[in-house]
Protein backbone atom coordinates (compact mmCIF):
# COMPACT_ATOMS: atom_id res chain seq x y z
CA UNK A 1 0.00 0.00 0.00
CA UNK A 2 1.70 3.15 -0.93
CA UNK A 3 1.42 6.73 0.60
CA UNK A 4 -1.67 8.01 -0.80
CA UNK A 5 -3.69 4.54 -0.37
CA UNK A 6 -3.00 4.75 3.31
CA UNK A 7 -3.42 8.66 4.49
CA UNK A 8 -7.42 7.18 2.49
CA UNK A 9 -7.28 3.75 4.94
CA UNK A 10 -6.07 5.96 7.92
CA UNK A 11 -9.17 8.93 7.55
CA UNK A 12 -11.33 5.43 7.33
CA UNK A 13 -10.08 4.15 10.57
CA UNK A 14 -10.29 7.19 12.81
CA UNK A 15 -14.44 6.94 13.24
CA UNK A 16 -14.13 3.33 13.57
CA UNK A 17 -11.54 3.25 16.51
CA UNK A 18 -13.73 5.90 18.36
CA UNK A 19 -16.14 3.48 17.82
CA UNK A 20 -14.32 0.89 19.88
CA UNK A 21 -13.09 3.28 22.78
CA UNK A 22 -16.66 4.70 23.11
CA UNK A 23 -17.95 4.28 27.16
CA UNK A 24 -20.97 2.18 26.34
CA UNK A 25 -18.67 -0.53 24.13
CA UNK A 26 -15.98 -0.51 27.26
CA UNK A 27 -18.67 -0.96 29.56
CA UNK A 28 -20.56 -3.83 28.16
CA UNK A 29 -17.16 -5.53 28.18
CA UNK A 30 -16.23 -5.06 31.67
CA UNK A 31 -18.73 -4.89 33.44
CA UNK A 32 -21.54 -7.52 34.35
CA UNK A 33 -25.18 -7.45 33.87
CA UNK A 34 -25.32 -8.33 37.57
CA UNK A 35 -23.55 -6.08 39.58
CA UNK A 36 -23.96 -8.72 42.60
CA UNK A 37 -21.24 -10.58 40.66
CA UNK A 38 -19.05 -7.42 41.79
CA UNK A 39 -20.30 -8.17 45.53
CA UNK A 40 -22.38 -4.62 45.07
CA UNK A 41 -25.43 -3.77 47.35
CA UNK A 42 -28.41 -2.06 45.74
CA UNK A 43 -29.89 0.47 46.18
CA UNK A 44 -26.80 2.42 43.93
CA UNK A 45 -26.87 6.49 43.16
CA UNK A 46 -24.69 6.93 40.41
CA UNK A 47 -22.42 9.88 40.16
CA UNK A 48 -20.64 10.57 36.35
CA UNK A 49 -17.92 13.09 35.69
CA UNK A 50 -15.62 13.89 32.73
CA UNK A 51 -15.14 13.89 29.29
CA UNK A 52 -17.28 10.56 28.81
CA UNK A 53 -19.50 11.06 31.53
CA UNK A 54 -22.56 11.13 28.95
CA UNK A 55 -21.57 7.85 27.49
CA UNK A 56 -20.76 6.33 30.94
CA UNK A 57 -24.06 7.24 32.79
CA UNK A 58 -26.43 5.73 29.63
CA UNK A 59 -24.36 2.60 29.86
CA UNK A 60 -24.28 2.56 33.41
CA UNK A 61 -27.59 3.38 34.82
CA UNK A 62 -30.00 1.35 32.20
CA UNK A 63 -27.50 -1.97 32.52
CA UNK A 64 -28.23 -2.05 36.59
CA UNK A 65 -31.73 -0.54 36.69
CA UNK A 66 -30.64 2.58 38.08
CA UNK A 67 -33.49 5.31 37.85
CA UNK A 68 -32.92 8.86 36.71
CA UNK A 69 -33.20 10.54 39.95
CA UNK A 70 -30.76 8.26 41.44
CA UNK A 71 -28.04 9.98 38.99
CA UNK A 72 -25.70 13.09 38.14
CA UNK A 73 -24.08 13.43 35.86
CA UNK A 74 -21.21 16.40 35.07
CA UNK A 75 -20.11 17.23 32.12
CA UNK A 76 -17.89 20.37 30.03
CA UNK A 77 -20.17 23.05 29.34
CA UNK A 78 -21.38 22.76 25.76
CA UNK A 79 -20.92 18.93 25.70
CA UNK A 80 -24.25 16.75 24.72
CA UNK A 81 -25.59 15.43 27.49
CA UNK A 82 -27.42 12.29 28.49
CA UNK A 83 -30.76 11.48 27.23
CA UNK A 84 -33.17 11.78 30.05
CA UNK A 85 -30.64 11.71 33.09
CA UNK A 86 -29.84 14.49 34.96
CA UNK A 87 -26.67 16.85 34.58
CA UNK A 88 -24.66 19.19 35.61
CA UNK A 89 -22.37 21.59 33.68
CA UNK A 90 -18.37 22.64 34.60
CA UNK A 91 -15.96 24.43 32.51
CA UNK A 92 -12.85 22.99 31.33
CA UNK A 93 -9.86 22.78 31.23
CA UNK A 94 -9.90 25.33 34.11
CA UNK A 95 -12.46 25.27 36.85
CA UNK A 96 -14.99 28.28 37.10
CA UNK A 97 -18.13 29.68 39.23
CA UNK A 98 -19.97 26.83 37.06
CA UNK A 99 -17.70 24.59 38.49
CA UNK A 100 -18.52 25.41 42.04
CA UNK A 101 -21.70 25.54 41.77
CA UNK A 102 -22.17 22.04 40.49
CA UNK A 103 -19.96 20.45 42.96
CA UNK A 104 -21.67 21.94 45.62
CA UNK A 105 -24.96 20.47 44.33
CA UNK A 106 -23.51 17.24 43.99
CA UNK A 107 -21.83 17.02 47.80
CA UNK A 108 -25.34 18.44 49.11
CA UNK A 109 -27.12 15.52 47.14
CA UNK A 110 -24.20 12.86 48.24
CA UNK A 111 -24.79 14.18 51.78
CA UNK A 112 -29.02 13.61 51.49
CA UNK A 113 -28.09 9.91 50.57
CA UNK A 114 -29.69 6.69 53.20
CA UNK A 115 -27.13 4.97 54.69
CA UNK A 116 -27.83 1.77 52.83
CA UNK A 117 -27.01 3.46 49.43
CA UNK A 118 -23.60 2.13 47.22
CA UNK A 119 -22.18 5.19 45.66
CA UNK A 120 -21.15 4.26 41.84
CA UNK A 121 -18.45 6.98 40.86
CA UNK A 122 -17.91 6.88 36.69
CA UNK A 123 -15.03 9.08 36.39
CA UNK A 124 -12.88 10.10 33.32
CA UNK A 125 -10.52 12.40 32.24
CA UNK A 126 -11.83 16.43 32.86
CA UNK A 127 -13.32 15.43 35.94
CA UNK A 128 -10.22 17.35 37.65
CA UNK A 129 -11.56 21.00 36.56
CA UNK A 130 -15.53 19.92 36.50
CA UNK A 131 -15.97 19.02 40.11
CA UNK A 132 -13.77 21.85 42.02
CA UNK A 133 -14.40 22.96 45.99
CA UNK A 134 -10.63 24.60 47.03
CA UNK A 135 -10.08 24.22 50.60
CA UNK A 136 -10.24 27.00 52.92
CA UNK A 137 -8.38 29.74 52.80
CA UNK A 138 -7.62 28.96 48.82
CA UNK A 139 -9.67 30.69 46.51
CA UNK A 140 -11.00 29.83 43.11
CA UNK A 141 -8.86 32.70 41.52
CA UNK A 142 -5.46 31.15 43.45
CA UNK A 143 -6.18 27.83 42.57
CA UNK A 144 -6.70 28.84 38.91
CA UNK A 145 -3.32 30.99 38.79
CA UNK A 146 -1.78 27.90 40.31
CA UNK A 147 -3.51 25.58 37.78
CA UNK A 148 -2.24 27.97 34.87
CA UNK A 149 1.15 28.15 36.00
CA UNK A 150 1.58 24.34 35.98
CA UNK A 151 -0.29 24.04 32.15
CA UNK A 152 2.29 26.49 31.05
CA UNK A 153 5.31 24.72 32.33
CA UNK A 154 4.10 21.25 30.88
CA UNK A 155 3.98 19.70 34.13
CA UNK A 156 2.95 16.25 34.06
CA UNK A 157 -0.60 15.02 34.72
CA UNK A 158 0.46 12.95 37.38
CA UNK A 159 2.22 15.69 39.27
CA UNK A 160 -0.72 18.48 38.36
CA UNK A 161 -3.37 16.19 40.27
CA UNK A 162 -1.27 15.87 43.29
CA UNK A 163 -1.37 19.71 43.49
CA UNK A 164 -4.90 19.92 42.73
CA UNK A 165 -5.71 16.78 45.13
CA UNK A 166 -3.57 19.22 47.81
CA UNK A 167 -6.05 22.32 47.43
CA UNK A 168 -9.16 20.64 47.52
CA UNK A 169 -12.05 19.30 49.35
CA UNK A 170 -13.46 16.86 46.84
CA UNK A 171 -10.24 15.66 45.78
CA UNK A 172 -7.54 12.60 46.87
CA UNK A 173 -10.64 10.92 48.40
CA UNK A 174 -12.46 13.46 50.41
CA UNK A 175 -15.46 13.79 48.30
CA UNK A 176 -15.87 10.47 50.36
CA UNK A 177 -15.93 12.67 53.93
CA UNK A 178 -19.72 13.87 52.22
CA UNK A 179 -20.60 10.20 51.59
CA UNK A 180 -22.22 8.69 54.73
CA UNK A 181 -22.91 5.36 53.11
CA UNK A 182 -21.01 1.95 53.85
CA UNK A 183 -19.88 0.76 50.52
CA UNK A 184 -18.66 2.83 47.05
CA UNK A 185 -16.86 1.70 43.46
CA UNK A 186 -15.04 3.70 41.07
CA UNK A 187 -15.25 2.71 37.23
CA UNK A 188 -12.69 4.61 35.77
CA UNK A 189 -11.56 5.36 31.82
CA UNK A 190 -8.36 6.39 32.42
CA UNK A 191 -6.34 9.38 30.93
CA UNK A 192 -3.23 9.35 33.23
CA UNK A 193 -0.85 6.68 30.89
CA UNK A 194 0.93 4.56 33.90
CA UNK A 195 -0.07 6.03 36.98
CA UNK A 196 -2.60 4.16 38.98
CA UNK A 197 -6.22 5.03 38.69
CA UNK A 198 -6.15 7.48 42.00
CA UNK A 199 -4.81 9.50 39.64
CA UNK A 200 -7.56 10.19 36.60
CA UNK A 201 -9.86 13.00 37.74
CA UNK A 202 -7.35 13.49 40.81
CA UNK A 203 -8.93 10.57 42.05
CA UNK A 204 -12.18 11.57 44.27
CA UNK A 205 -13.33 8.66 45.37
CA UNK A 206 -10.59 6.97 45.78
CA UNK A 207 -7.89 7.85 49.15
CA UNK A 208 -5.17 8.84 48.01
CA UNK A 209 -1.66 7.83 49.34
CA UNK A 210 -0.52 9.74 52.34
CA UNK A 211 2.14 12.31 52.02
CA UNK A 212 1.05 13.70 48.19
CA UNK A 213 0.52 17.06 50.26
CA UNK A 214 4.44 17.27 50.60
CA UNK A 215 5.24 15.97 47.31
CA UNK A 216 2.89 18.49 46.29
CA UNK A 217 4.90 21.54 48.17
CA UNK A 218 8.03 20.12 46.35
CA UNK A 219 6.11 20.39 42.87
CA UNK A 220 4.81 24.17 44.27
CA UNK A 221 8.77 25.26 45.44
CA UNK A 222 9.94 24.16 42.39
CA UNK A 223 8.26 26.30 39.96
CA UNK A 224 8.17 29.84 42.82
CA UNK A 225 4.75 29.36 42.64
CA UNK A 226 3.66 30.96 46.33
CA UNK A 227 0.94 28.96 48.00
CA UNK A 228 1.07 26.95 50.76
CA UNK A 229 -0.91 24.14 51.05
CA UNK A 230 -3.56 24.14 54.44
CA UNK A 231 -2.67 21.99 57.18
CA UNK A 232 -6.37 21.13 56.88
CA UNK A 233 -5.56 19.67 53.50
CA UNK A 234 -3.91 15.94 55.34
CA UNK A 235 -7.25 15.01 56.74
CA UNK A 236 -7.47 11.37 55.90
CA UNK A 237 -10.55 11.32 53.87
CA UNK A 238 -11.81 7.78 55.06
CA UNK A 239 -12.38 8.62 58.94
CA UNK A 240 -12.95 6.31 60.90
CA UNK A 241 -11.48 4.15 57.97
CA UNK A 242 -13.55 1.14 58.61
CA UNK A 243 -16.89 2.87 58.30
CA UNK A 244 -16.73 2.54 54.31
CA UNK A 245 -16.37 -0.35 51.95
CA UNK A 246 -14.12 0.50 48.89
CA UNK A 247 -14.41 -2.01 46.26
CA UNK A 248 -10.86 -2.05 43.89
CA UNK A 249 -11.64 0.12 41.04
CA UNK A 250 -12.54 -0.81 37.58
CA UNK A 251 -10.24 0.10 34.36
CA UNK A 252 -12.59 -0.01 32.01
CA UNK A 253 -10.07 1.62 29.78
CA UNK A 254 -6.70 3.29 29.17
CA UNK A 255 -3.70 4.03 26.78
CA UNK A 256 -3.07 -0.18 26.19
CA UNK A 257 -6.70 -0.21 25.29
CA UNK A 258 -6.32 2.28 22.32
CA UNK A 259 -3.43 0.80 21.10
CA UNK A 260 -5.28 -2.78 20.76
CA UNK A 261 -8.61 -1.44 19.41
CA UNK A 262 -7.02 0.67 16.66
CA UNK A 263 -4.67 -2.59 15.55
CA UNK A 264 -7.76 -4.34 13.60
CA UNK A 265 -8.24 -0.81 11.87
CA UNK A 266 -4.64 0.41 11.25
CA UNK A 267 -2.97 -2.83 10.36
CA UNK A 268 -2.65 -3.99 7.00
CA UNK A 269 -1.39 -7.24 5.41
CA UNK A 270 1.39 -6.15 3.91
CA UNK A 271 3.25 -4.08 6.57
CA UNK A 272 5.30 -5.25 9.74
CA UNK A 273 3.72 -3.93 12.59
CA UNK A 274 5.66 -2.86 15.83
CA UNK A 275 4.15 -1.24 19.07
CA UNK A 276 6.19 1.29 20.19
CA UNK A 277 4.65 2.17 23.87
CA UNK A 278 1.31 2.89 25.58
CA UNK A 279 3.02 5.47 28.03
CA UNK A 280 5.00 8.06 25.63
CA UNK A 281 5.10 11.49 27.91
CA UNK A 282 7.48 14.25 28.08
CA UNK A 283 7.56 17.28 25.82
CA UNK A 284 5.54 16.64 22.64
CA UNK A 285 8.32 17.88 20.70
CA UNK A 286 11.14 16.22 22.17
CA UNK A 287 9.23 13.09 21.95
CA UNK A 288 8.37 13.47 18.55
CA UNK A 289 11.55 14.17 17.31
CA UNK A 290 12.93 11.11 18.63
CA UNK A 291 10.79 8.36 17.86
CA UNK A 292 11.32 10.60 13.99
CA UNK A 293 15.61 9.90 14.73
CA UNK A 294 15.33 6.40 15.66
CA UNK A 295 13.09 5.47 12.94
CA UNK A 296 15.50 7.49 10.20
CA UNK A 297 18.30 5.55 12.34
CA UNK A 298 16.63 2.07 11.00
CA UNK A 299 15.67 3.27 7.25
CA UNK A 300 18.26 0.91 5.57
CA UNK A 301 16.01 -2.18 7.38
CA UNK A 302 12.73 -0.93 5.93
CA UNK A 303 12.74 -3.55 2.60
CA UNK A 304 8.92 -3.76 3.71
CA UNK A 305 6.09 -1.91 3.99
CA UNK A 306 6.53 -0.47 8.15
CA UNK A 307 4.04 0.10 10.87
CA UNK A 308 4.98 1.95 14.33
CA UNK A 309 1.66 2.60 16.85
CA UNK A 310 2.05 4.54 20.29
CA UNK A 311 -0.15 5.99 22.71
CA UNK A 312 0.36 8.10 26.02
CA UNK A 313 -0.18 11.80 27.32
CA UNK A 314 2.66 14.22 25.99
CA UNK A 315 2.98 17.70 27.15
CA UNK A 316 3.33 21.51 25.32
CA UNK A 317 5.40 24.10 27.44
CA UNK A 318 4.04 27.46 26.48
CA UNK A 319 5.60 30.13 28.33
CA UNK A 320 4.04 33.29 27.42
CA UNK A 321 3.16 32.21 23.60
CA UNK A 322 -0.50 32.71 22.90
CA UNK A 323 -0.10 30.35 19.24
CA UNK A 324 -2.87 28.18 18.91
CA UNK A 325 -2.14 24.63 18.18
CA UNK A 326 -2.17 21.63 20.87
CA UNK A 327 0.23 18.12 21.99
CA UNK A 328 -0.96 15.70 18.80
CA UNK A 329 0.15 18.20 16.60
CA UNK A 330 3.52 19.37 17.74
CA UNK A 331 4.41 15.55 18.36
CA UNK A 332 3.24 14.86 14.82
CA UNK A 333 4.75 18.05 12.95
CA UNK A 334 8.44 17.20 14.76
CA UNK A 335 8.28 13.96 13.94
CA UNK A 336 7.26 14.63 10.40
CA UNK A 337 10.04 17.06 10.16
CA UNK A 338 12.85 14.55 11.29
CA UNK A 339 11.39 12.06 8.92
CA UNK A 340 12.11 13.93 5.95
CA UNK A 341 15.51 15.81 7.59
CA UNK A 342 16.31 12.32 7.84
CA UNK A 343 15.75 11.08 4.42
CA UNK A 344 12.64 9.21 4.89
CA UNK A 345 10.31 11.60 2.29
CA UNK A 346 7.10 8.95 1.51
CA UNK A 347 5.16 8.31 5.00
CA UNK A 348 2.09 8.73 6.49
CA UNK A 349 2.03 10.53 10.60
CA UNK A 350 -1.28 10.02 12.28
CA UNK A 351 -1.93 12.09 15.60
CA UNK A 352 -5.58 11.20 17.27
CA UNK A 353 -6.24 12.88 20.48
CA UNK A 354 -9.29 10.99 21.57
CA UNK A 355 -11.54 12.92 23.31
CA UNK A 356 -11.61 15.42 20.04
CA UNK A 357 -10.24 18.23 21.61
CA UNK A 358 -5.93 18.75 20.95
CA UNK A 359 -5.10 22.40 22.97
CA UNK A 360 -6.97 25.29 21.71
CA UNK A 361 -7.12 23.93 18.11
CA UNK A 362 -10.27 22.62 17.57
CA UNK A 363 -8.87 19.82 15.91
CA UNK A 364 -9.05 16.46 16.84
CA UNK A 365 -5.10 15.72 16.10
CA UNK A 366 -3.85 15.44 12.06
CA UNK A 367 -3.02 12.93 9.20
CA UNK A 368 0.07 14.29 7.70
CA UNK A 369 1.31 12.17 4.19
CA UNK A 370 5.22 12.69 3.55
CA UNK A 371 4.72 13.77 -0.15
CA UNK A 372 2.99 17.16 0.55
CA UNK A 373 4.74 17.67 3.82
CA UNK A 374 7.64 17.77 1.30
CA UNK A 375 5.95 20.81 -0.22
CA UNK A 376 6.32 23.20 2.60
CA UNK A 377 9.45 25.33 3.54
CA UNK A 378 11.46 24.10 6.65
CA UNK A 379 11.58 27.52 8.25
CA UNK A 380 7.56 27.78 8.23
CA UNK A 381 7.35 24.40 10.02
CA UNK A 382 9.57 25.30 12.52
CA UNK A 383 7.84 28.93 13.18
CA UNK A 384 5.32 26.71 13.69
CA UNK A 385 6.82 24.72 16.23
CA UNK A 386 8.98 27.26 17.85
CA UNK A 387 5.69 29.34 18.32
CA UNK A 388 3.41 26.83 19.73
CA UNK A 389 1.09 27.76 16.13
CA UNK A 390 0.88 24.92 14.47
CA UNK A 391 -3.14 25.05 13.47
CA UNK A 392 -2.78 26.87 11.00
CA UNK A 393 0.32 25.25 8.97
CA UNK A 394 -1.54 22.07 9.66
CA UNK A 395 -4.98 23.55 8.12
CA UNK A 396 -3.38 25.34 5.31
CA UNK A 397 -2.40 21.76 4.41
CA UNK A 398 -5.53 20.28 4.99
CA UNK A 399 -3.75 17.46 7.43
CA UNK A 400 -6.34 18.04 10.54
CA UNK A 401 -8.59 15.64 11.80
CA UNK A 402 -12.05 17.62 12.77
CA UNK A 403 -14.70 14.69 14.85
CA UNK A 404 -15.94 17.34 17.89
CA UNK A 405 -16.05 16.48 21.15
CA UNK A 406 -16.35 12.40 20.93
CA UNK A 407 -17.68 11.55 24.54
CA UNK A 408 -14.44 9.80 25.40
CA UNK A 409 -10.96 10.17 26.34
CA UNK A 410 -7.91 7.99 26.39
CA UNK A 411 -5.48 10.24 25.62
CA UNK A 412 -4.15 10.50 22.09
CA UNK A 413 -3.30 8.01 20.05
CA UNK A 414 0.40 8.05 17.09
CA UNK A 415 1.09 6.20 14.75
CA UNK A 416 3.56 6.03 11.88
CA UNK A 417 3.16 4.08 7.87
CA UNK A 418 6.04 4.10 6.39
CA UNK A 419 6.32 2.01 2.60
CA UNK A 420 9.21 -0.37 1.68
CA UNK A 421 12.41 0.78 0.19
CA UNK A 422 12.40 0.98 -3.39
CA UNK A 423 15.67 0.02 -5.93
CA UNK A 424 13.48 2.90 -8.18
CA UNK A 425 11.95 6.17 -7.13
CA UNK A 426 12.96 5.08 -3.64
CA UNK A 427 11.33 6.93 -0.81
CA UNK A 428 14.46 6.81 0.99
CA UNK A 429 17.08 9.42 -0.49
CA UNK A 430 20.54 7.69 -0.21
CA UNK A 431 22.77 10.86 0.00
CA UNK A 432 21.24 10.71 3.49
CA UNK A 433 23.06 7.63 4.53
CA UNK A 434 26.38 7.65 6.61
CA UNK A 435 29.28 6.92 4.72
Amino acid sequence: MNEEQYLKHSRDAIKRILETISPRSLIFKHLPLDPDKLGLTPPFFLLSVGKAASGMTEAIAPRWNISPEMTVTLIPKGSAPPRNYPTLYGEHPLPGSLSLQSTDHILKKISALPPETTLLSAISGGTSSLLSAPIHPITLKQKVQVITALMKNGTPIGEMNQVRSALSRVKGGKLLNFFHGTETLSIILSDTPGMPPETVGSGPTLPAIRGKEKLAENILKSLNIPIIIPKSSQKDPLTPSNRLLVHKPIVIGNTSTVIRNSLPFLQIPDANTHIWSALLKGDSQTVGTTLGSILATDRSSFNRNQLFIGAGETTVSLGESKGKGGRTLELALALSQTLHDGGIHSFVVGALATDGMDGNSQFAGCIIGGDQFGKNPRHKIQESLWSHNTKTIIQRNGWEIQTGPTGTNLNDLYWVYIPKFKEKGQNIEEKYFLQ
